[in-house]
């Protein structure tokens, strides 16, 4: 599921996916590049 969004600050949209399977957010960051994150 495609959730775009300024997710580090910068005035920017950046790009994120949330997989529902595994819990996980991939984001896809003008400023830090691309990172997995996973929520308890």
């Amino acid at each position: 599921m495609p959730v775009p969004g300024d997710y580090d600050g910068d005035g920017r949209v950046d790009l994120a996916l949330f997989d529902r399977a595994t819990g996980a957010w991939h984001l896809l960051q003008s400023t830090a590049g691309f990172r997995t994150v996973t929520l308890p």
